[in-house]
This record gives structure tokens, C-alpha cells and sequence, in this order.
């Protein structure tokens, strides 16, 4: 070939990648073509699922994960906007109403019944409906409003169960199984420790309490998270010292670790309870039974601020990855809830950044959840509990820092950030005697961690956002989340997946049809007859005559 039509090759070449480069007409269509291959080549799961991997970003609302997949890419050298989250890449995605029974933006206790439990609870109750209402002790033992959930399923199935929480271990809201491990559900999630009980739950059980007496709490058979002050008592006199005076403290003395270690040894089983990374890396997974790790007096630390020294706290990642190993033991399968829970803290301070590094931790755990198992057999969900008020504003150029302060307001000429909150801590506006006058982000490093970005009402701690939230899926019936669906659909498509609680008694169909049961569970024989006669009466009178 000429040296000259070689030139000329390579320029159009080099025109098209150009070209390319610029995100023309050419490029999105190559890009939207890609993904409908890819929808077109993805094929229902109907396989039965062995294993369940539930995902919960607390406050993880849409625009956190926009926010957030945004700064990963900026992390990384790149605009930010054209990349994603891995749990994005999930073939099935659908959104969640979050409403409470008696709350049109909800709390994450009321958010918590509806995911685990299957059904609805009212703000600030725990594993009850709407029959009770926050603080009724009375009402919350009363077996009818109650059912089993999630984890009281998949053991009932045979399965090893397992939590892992990047928050308070007991902490009000976050998981429905440390509410629903006792034979009589809480009726506030502030119960964490008997402190919290007062005279209206002196007839209840505190929730540390729960979880370690009670199935399926102490069944579970991976306990990880923070919360030890609910567990410890006399904490001052412990390894732990000094107690986080804003916690809940034990009060009867107890220490709940050890009452849980000393059961399972009288029960033949191996028990460890660890407290450092050291210690969890020491655990031999292979003959272990059982473990807790609590890795905070209250909270887990922020993964920006979390000792990653051997003396200091694990990562979500690494609590992830071995709640997996361990529970893989069992032939018949496993049920793991994880949560990134301090999403939601830094957003109740305004602190974006942080809830945006909380959000890449949480990825990375689904991440290595992920690989760890296999789609053919492992059904796994990331969604949230809830919102918060965090918006998207303005009209930033492309590749502007998610951080930072946009351009200037045309109406009084100073920047303003890109992320902000309806309410929230940093309400910084004055009236000077003609006009409202912002603070001056001149100067100002909008891209700290402590910073806390402004807010349009003064509140002093920001609260949760009403919208919907996503659910993205993968693995077996995933694409059962299809639309727009009641929070508490989420369990009712697990146990179908998974034939376990209400479908436990449903064959293994391989295909969409529907089990039959009424709103009480599968029919009994004596449900079941009178059916099979209606049916065969409707049958009848369809038939041509």
C-alpha cells in the first residue's frame, strides 16, 4: 500500500475517533445499541434460589446514587456522568413506594417492616402493622400483628442466616430481624437497650436483648455491626472504655456478648466474638459456628475516618466477604442482610461527601458480594429505605465537581454549591432591610468532609425524602421487580424466588405462573377443597354449550 494512502487512512481514522471523542450522533447510537443487545440477550433466572443477598443503602435515594456515581468518576480522572454504579449493571430495576401506614415521608423503622417483614408498619414501630402505633408495648405483643419475616423464613428453610450492618448491630430501623428476633416485637425503635424503655416498654424486651435470646436472632449465625454500649453493660470497666455518652447504656448489669457466647457452647457449637480486624482475621471460618463482631460502642466509624490498622474496625467489604464464607458452609444455602446505614447519617448532617464515600463503600460490598456467587443460584437485591432531601440544582457544565460551587446566581451574583438540601443544619440567609443575603461561598471549601452544604429551611437535623427509591436485582426471579411496587412486594418476591415463608410450599416452576394462596399463607386442605370446587364450578360454566 502507497505510504500516502496509508496517511490518509489513518487520518479518517483518526477523524472518526475524533469524531467519537465529541460524543457525536454516531457514538450514542453505538452506545444505545450496546445496551439493547444486552437487554435483548438477558433471559428470565427461574431457577430456584439457594442463596439471598439483601442490600439496603439506608437513605440511598436516587439522586444519592446519581450524586455519587458522578464523584466516582471524578475520583477517577473522568467527567463523572457517563459512568455507574456497579449495582447499576443489575438487568432488573424498579422503584419502591416508601410511604409509612400513617406517613407520607417515612421513618426507617416503619421502611423496615415493609422490606423484611412483607407487610407495613407505622413510623417508628418495628416489625408489627399498622394495628399498632409507635410505643403501644401492649399492642406490639399481640401475635395477630405480627408475622414472621425474612430471616424466621429462610431458617425455617434450613438455611444459614447472617447480618451485616455499617451501623448501630441493634440499631432502631436498620434491620427487621433485630426487631423481630423476640416472641414479641417492638413497638419503637428507640428500644435499643432496657435504658430506652421507660414506663411505656417496662412490659417489653429492649432490642440487644432480642437478638441474642430469641430466635431468629440467635439463630443468625453472622452478627456483624457496631452497638456494644447496648450489649455491655458497665462499659467504662471494659477493654471498650469510655461509653459514648449520646448511646444507649445497658442498665441491668449484663453482658449480652457473653450470655451469647455462653449458650452456643453449651450447645456444642464454636462460637467467636470478635471487636478489631485483627481478631475477625483470626476467626478459622472452617470451624467456626458462629460469630459477632461489634466494632463500635455505638456506630460504626465513617469509612473516611475508620482505623484501618490491624487494631482498628473491618470495612463493610471485608464483613461482607466473610459473612459469605461462613454462611457457604450450609449445603442448603444462606440468607445475608447488609447495610450501609451511615449513608443516611451524614446525610441528617448535610455532609455530603461522606454520604457519597459511604455509598462507594456500600458498592463495593455488593461488588464483592457479587463475585463471590453465582447468578445461576443466588438472588441478589440492593435498594433503600428511604430518600433524603439532597438535590441535583442548577446547571453545571459537564465534569463540573459534584463538590463544588456551581456557577454564580444571576439574581445576586455568588456561587452556589450543586448539591443542596431543602432543609438541614446550614441555613446561612439573612435579611438586610431590602433583600435576603446568602452566605458567601467565596473562598470556601465546599469539598471538605466536615463541610455541611446549605440548606433552604432551618432545621437541625435534616430529614428523610419521600420519592420513590430504586430497587436494581440480579439473580434468580430478578425480574419479578419490573415496575412500581409497595416496598413491602420486595420479601414476597424473595420467598418465591427462594421457596421459602409463604411460597415455601410452591413446586419449583419454571415459569411465571402464580401459586395460589390466600392474604392468611398457602390454603390448608380444608381452604383448599372449597377452591378446587369454585374452580371446577367456573370451569364449567365457560365451556361451550
Amino acid at each position: 500500500m502507497a505510504p500516502l494512502t496509508v496517511w490518509v487512512l489513518a487520518g479518517c481514522l483518526l477523524g472518526v475517533t475524533s469524531a467519537q471523542s465529541t460524543e457525536d450522533n454516531v457514538f450514542w447510537y453505538r452506545e444505545a445499541e450496546g445496551e439493547l443487545e444486552e437487554a435483548l440477550n438477558n433471559e428470565p433466572n427461574r431457577n430456584q434460589a439457594k442463596n439471598i443477598i439483601v442490600f439496603i443503602g439506608d437513605g440511598m435515594g436516587i439522586p444519592t446514587i446519581t450524586a455519587a456515581r458522578i464523584y466516582k468518576g471524578q475520583q477517577q480522572g473522568k467527567n463523572g456522568e457517563e459512568g455507574h454504579l456497579y449495582f447499576e449493571k443489575f438487568p432488573h430495576v424498579a422503584l419502591s413506594k416508601t410511604y409509612n401506614p400513617d406517613r407520607q415521608v417515612p421513618d426507617s423503622a416503619g421502611t423496615a417492616t415493609a422490606y423484611w417483614c412483607g407487610y407495613k408498619g407505622n413510623y417508628e414501630t418495628l416489625g408489627v402493622d399498622a394495628r399498632v402505633s409507635a410505643g403501644q408495648c401492649t399492642a406490639s405483643r399481640v401475635k395477630r400483628n405480627s408475622r414472621p419475616c425474612l430471616m424466621e423464613w429462610a431458617q425455617e428453610a434450613g438455611k444459614d442466616t447472617g447480618q451485616s450492618l455499617w451501623a448501630v448491630g441493634g440499631h432502631c430501623g436498620h434491620h427487621c430481624e433485630h426487631k423481630r428476633s423476640a416472641k414479641t416485637p417492638s413497638a419503637h425503635r428507640n428500644w435499643e437497650c432496657d435504658e430506652k424503655l421507660g414506663e411505656r416498654g417496662r412490659d417489653c424486651v429492649d432490642i440487644a436483648r432480642q437478638l441474642v435470646e430469641n430466635a431468629p436472632g440467635k439463630l443468625a449465625k453472622v452478627i456483624f455491626g457496631g452497638g456494644r454500649q447496648n450489649m455491655i453493660a458497665n462499659l467504662n470497666n471494659t477493654r471498650f472504655a469510655p461509653e459514648n455518652p449520646s448511646a444507649c447504656k445497658r442498665q441491668d448489669g449484663r453482658d449480652l456478648t457473653q450470655d451469647w457466647l455462653s449458650e452456643k457452647r453449651s450447645a456444642g457449637l464454636s462460637a467467636k466474638f470478635v471487636a478489631t480486624t485483627e481478631e475477625l482475621r483470626s476467626v478459622n471460618l472452617s470451624q467456626t459456628d458462629h460469630i459477632m463482631g461489634l466494632f463500635g460502642n455505638s456506630h460504626t466509624p465513617y469509612e473516611d475516618l475508620r482505623d484501618k490498622t490491624l487494631g482498628g474496625t473491618p470495612s463493610l467489604v471485608e464483613m461482607t466477604e466473610t459473612a459469605i464464607k461462613l454462611l457457604s458452609k450450609n449445603e442448603k444455602g444462606f440468607f445475608l442482610a447488609v447495610e450501609g446505614g451511615r449513608i443516611d447519617h451524614a446525610h441528617h448532617d448535610t455532609k455530603a461527601r461522606r454520604s457519597l464515600s459511604e455509598t462507594l463503600q456500600f458498592e463495593e460490598a455488593v461488588k464483592r458480594a457479587h463475585q463471590l456467587t453465582s447468578h445461576q443460584d443466588t438472588l441478589i437485591v440492593v435498594t433503600a429505605d428511604h430518600s433524603h432531601v439532597m438535590t441535583i440544582q442548577g446547571y453545571p457544565v459537564r465534569g463540573k465537581d459534584i463538590l463544588g460551587a456551581s456557577e454564580k446566581s444571576r439574581d445576586d451574583g455568588m456561587p452556589y454549591t450543586t448539591l443542596f438540601y431543602s432543609n438541614g443544619p446550614n441555613w446561612n440567609v439573612s435579611w438586610n432591610g431590602s433583600h435576603v443575603v446568602r452566605g458567601d461561598l467565596n473562598g470556601v471549601d465546599t469539598t471538605a468532609w466536615e463541610y455541611t452544604q446549605p440548606s433552604g429551611l432551618k432545621f437541625k437535623e435534616e430529614t428523610h425524602g419521600g420519592e420513590d427509591v430504586a430497587i436494581y436485582a440480579t439473580g434468580p426471579w430478578s425480574h419479578l421487580f419490573h415496575g412500581v411496587h409497595e416496598q413491602s412486594y420486595i420479601p414476597h418476591v424473595i420467598s418465591h424466588a427462594a421457596r421459602i415463608g409463604p411460597r415455601a410450599d410452591c413446586k419449583a416452576l419454571k415459569s411465571d405462573q402464580a401459586c395460589a394462596f390466600s392474604s392468611a399463607g398457602p390454603p390448608t386442605r380444608l381452604q383448599a377443597a372449597p377452591l378446587a370446587l369454585l374452580l371446577l364450578l367456573v370451569s364449567w360454566m365457560v365451556r361451550p354449550h
